[in-house]
Formats: C-alpha cells, sequence, structure tokens
C-alpha cells in the first residue's frame, strides 16, 4: 500500500518519513487502521444492538481519529439510552475530553443525560482539570438541566466566563446571582463574553454605557479585528460589533444612544441605533442619508420601522420610488392613518400583510383584512384582533 493512501485515510502520519523508516511507518499505519475499523465496528454494533460496555469502548478510544471520534459522537445521539451511556463513561475512561464536550454541547435538552452523567463527569473533571477539551466540559455541562445545583454553583464558582455564562442562559440561578456574575462579566476581556452581556435584558444602563465606551476605545486604537466564538448566535463576531449589540438593547440610556449616535463613523452600529426607539429622530435621518451596507436601501430598512422616524420622511419612503421597503415601512407603528388604509389595499399581500400585524391599524382595517384571500394576510390580522382582545380583557 502506497503511503499516500494510508495517509489520506485519516492517520496522524507525517508523508517526511526516511526511506530506511518506511517498513516501520508502513507497519504502525497498518496497525492503526485496523484499530480504526475495529472501533468503527464496536460503535456501529453499539448503535444497532445497544450491546457494549464503557471499558469496551474505552479500549477503542484512546488510539481513534478524529474522523472516528466523530462518528462516536454521532452514534452516541441514539434514541437507545444504553449508547448514551457506554459513550459519556467511555470517554470518560479514557481521559477523552474534547468527545465528552461535544456529547454535552448538544445534550442540552437530552433527557438521556442523567444527573449520575453529570456527576461522573464533574468528578472527572475535578480529577483531570487541565485535560485536553476539559475547559469545553466545563462549559457545556452548566447547560444541562439535569446538573445538580450545587456542582453547578461550583462551576460557577470558578470564575470562567464560558460556564458562567451557560448558567445564566440555563435559566436555572437566581436573578440576583445572574445579576452579580452580569457585574463580573462586564469587566472581562474577551469581546465574545461583552457581546453576551450586551445583549442580555438583566445588563444595566450604566453597565451598557461601559460596554459602549469600551468599544469605542476598542475602534479608536485601529487594532484589527478580533474573531472569537460569538456566545449571542454561534457566528464569528468582531470585538467592534459590541457597539451594535448595545445600541439594540432598550435597556440603554438616551444619553448612551445620543453618544453614540455622535460618533463620526456610525457604520458599525447603524442597525442597533436604528431598530431602538430612543434614538432621536436627527440620528435616524443621518442614518437613512448614510451610504451603508451594499445598496441604498439597506440604511433604510435599519430605521423604516422606528417610531421616532420623522412623519415627512415616511410619507417620502411611501412613495412609488421605494416600493422596495413598503413591507418593512408598513410595520411602523406611526405610520399616518391614511397611509395605513390605502395600504391595507394594496395589490403586495405581503405589504398588506405588514398593516395586519401594524398595532396602529384601525379595527375596520383588521376585520377587512381577517377575511383578505390570502392565508398570510388573514393570520397576522387573527393575531392582531386576538392580542387587542387579551389586553382589552387584562384592563
Amino acid at each position: 500500500m502506497h503511503i499516500d493512501g494510508i495517509i489520506s485515510k485519516g492517520t496522524p502520519l507525517r508523508k517526511e518519513v526516511s526511506m530506511k523508516s518506511i517498513k516501520t511507518v508502513l507497519v504502525i499505519a497498518a496497525l492503526s487502521l485496523m484499530l480504526q475499523a475495529d472501533a468503527r465496528t464496536f460503535w456501529e454494533g453499539l448503535h444497532d444492538t445497544g450491546e457494549g460496555t464503557p471499558e469496551e469502548g474505552a479500549k477503542h478510544i484512546s488510539s481513534l481519529t478524529e474522523e472516528v471520534l466523530q462518528r462516536i459522537e454521532y452514534v452516541s445521539r441514539s434514541t437507545n439510552p444504553h449508547v448514551l451511556d457506554v459513550t459519556v463513561k467511555a470517554a470518560i475512561l479514557s481521559n477523552q475530553g474534547r468527545l465528552l464536550g461535544r456529547i454535552l454541547s448538544w445534550g442540552t435538552n437530552d433527557p438521556q443525560l442523567t444527573e449520575e452523567h453529570c456527576v461522573l463527569i464533574y468528578d472527572w473533571l475535578v480529577k483531570n482539570p487541565k485535560v485536553y477539551g476539559a475547559g469545553e466540559v466545563r462549559a457545556n455541562l452548566t447547560r444541562i438541566p439535569a446538573m445538580p445545583m450545587p456542582l453547578l454553583l461550583k462551576l460557577v464558582e470558578l470564575n470562567e466566563d464560558a460556564p458562567q455564562i451557560n448558567a445564566i442562559k440555563s435559566n436555572r440561578l437566581p436573578l440576583p446571582m445572574v445579576t452579580n456574575l452580569i457585574e463580573q462579566l462586564v469587566m472581562s476581556t474577551n469581546w465574545a463574553t461583552k457581546a453576551f452581556v450586551a445583549y442580555h435584558p438583566v445588563t444595566s444602563a450604566e453597565q451598557l454605557d461601559i460596554l459602549a465606551r469600551d468599544g469605542l476605545k476598542q475602534e479608536r486604537r485601529g487594532l484589527e479585528p478580533h474573531y472569537e466564538v460569538d456566545v449571542v448566535d454561534g457566528l464569528p463576531i468582531i470585538a467592534f460589533y459590541v457597539i451594535d449589540i448595545v445600541a439594540r438593547n432598550p435597556n440603554t440610556s438616551l444619553e448612551t444612544i445620543q453618544m453614540l449616535g455622535e460618533q463620526k463613523d456610525l457604520s458599525r452600529m447603524f442597525k442597533g441605533l436604528g431598530s431602538n426607539s430612543k434614538t432621536p429622530s436627527d440620528v435616524l435621518l443621518r442614518i437613512a442619508d448614510s451610504p451603508f451596507g451594499p445598496n441604498r436601501y439597506e440604511p433604510i430598512r435599519a430605521v423604516i420601522v422606528n417610531p421616532n422616524l420623522p412623519e415627512e420622511k415616511i410619507k417620502e419612503y411611501a412613495s412609488p420610488d421605494y416600493y422596495l421597503v413598503h413591507r418593512e415601512l408598513c410595520l411602523n407603528p406611526a405610520l399616518p392613518l391614511e397611509l395605513l388604509q390605502s395600504f391595507s389595499t394594496n395589490k403586495s399581500f405581503e405589504v398588506r400583510a405588514s398593516i395586519a400585524s401594524n398595532p396602529s391599524t384601525p379595527m375596520d382595517v383588521l376585520q377587512r383584512l381577517a377575511k383578505d384571500g390570502y392565508r398570510p394576510v388573514q393570520k397576522n390580522a387573527e393575531q392582531e384582533l386576538e392580542r387587542r382582545a387579551k389586553k382589552e380583557n387584562a384592563l
């Protein structure tokens, strides 16, 4: 067998080998491939029949490549609880922290991850705090619903950002503790952590102001963007975008919004400012007339639903020249009555559907839209009528 063929199958061997050692390399490679095959057979058999022990699994795990580890991760998602049980315990026995972290990352809402599993994994962490993957395990273990509260709190007390963030996201911590953790996390040097704090509804106006000013300082330094894992929505994040998240948060004070709106460059925060109901009309106008985004409609869409948008601008965007943004415009609660009525008969069902969702749409218009020929329009009108009925009954 040619060595390139062996390497291409996933064995961790380098091509740079001397002719003198070629036979040794081939023997090792062939043995490695046999181990991979045996491991595949074991885990696929476990998946199909549910038969196998953690000790057997641990023997295979120690010599596996990343490809087969991913296969183990996949088969452990079986609906058979024995498969997951064997996989977790085999990973513990073989000190496979990375595999445990992966299992925990997708098992957040998996009822098969029991309190027993959580205790076993926690005990493993205590004994192996620096094993490769242990940080990922600590972070994801705080997300598991079956994690006993005393152990959850011990992980939170380690003062590591990721376990604290996931513990907050689990909604199991009391509000005073969440408030205290947010206060600590505001001072983190990790911009992904700052993004989470900027997004959180408990974050105070004072803390949001700190984050905004930190972001502006970073921007003024002219540093290269620093990519990290975004704990907000799973996407890569640049530190500068924390400012935009601050601008979106309804807890952000008017003073902070005004400070951000006075910056020379709004390109990194125009969407956040455009969506905040506290943003002054002069800032909205400045955004609307700026060349942000890939086309001229990008900044317009950022502000078009904001109720602080001046009426003359709303009327301008209601003209046929701006038909591409009429669907968004019709969601603006500040839309004048005459426009609400005229757009309610628009030939585009998407525009009518937006009018049906607008909280300012007159009742008679809503009732008519509830009988519209297009189901999306009917549905939106019915939901808005139901919302108003509940609000009226609550008074």
